[in-house]
């Protein structure tokens, strides 16, 4: 396979949302959805959620494909904004009240979206891919109940990825 998770060079020097935006179309490119032939010909929708700091985002560049869809990414200010859920690919979080993120797991419930955060406590609650920092590194954890929850498939190589942490706790379904 062409594509490796080790090839990302970590040090402090490394903006961090480059490489969670890296990390990200890797991860993408390694998911399976329940319903990805109906997509094709489609842009890859990944819509972001909650603050950052400023010019701080996920981003790709222009010529980066996703299951050879071209990639779109659209901040909203609420997932009640998106008409139709089906349309997302991916739904990255930014720092947002633990309450939002319920009433957001609530409102997606086993729709086919990753559900992506860069918030502590964020895996356990119910976000299928969360970014973290250890040793100046970003590292991700995979809530394993919330992928088989979400209908989504990932690949096994991303459960042996260094630094990776698995969720597998029964109280997350």
């Amino acid at each position: 396979m062409a594509t490796s998770f080790k090839s990302f060079s970590q040090n402090a020097k490394t903006n961090e949302y480059a490489l969670k935006s890296a990390y990200l179309v890797q991860i993408c490119k390694v998911t399976t959805w329940e319903n990805e032939i109906n997509r094709k010909n489609k842009t890859f929708k990944i819509y972001t959620i909650g603050t950052h700091a400023k010019g701080v985002t996920i981003y790709t560049r222009k010529d980066t494909r996703i299951k050879n869809r071209s990639i779109e990414v659209i901040p909203i200010n609420s997932i009640t904004e998106v008409k139709n859920l089906d349309l997302i690919d991916v739904l990255y979080i930014y720092d947002i009240p633990k309450s939002e993120l319920e009433e957001i797991l609530k409102l997606i419930g086993d729709k086919n979206i990753l559900i992506v955060s860069e918030n502590e406590g964020f895996g356990e609650l119910g976000v299928i891919i969360n970014f973290f920092i250890n040793n100046n590194k970003v590292n991700f954890e995979i809530n394993r109940n919330a992928e088989l929850k979400s209908k989504i498939k990932l690949r096994s190589q991303l459960y042996k990825v260094s630094g990776s942490k698995i969720i597998d706790d029964e109280h997350n379904l």
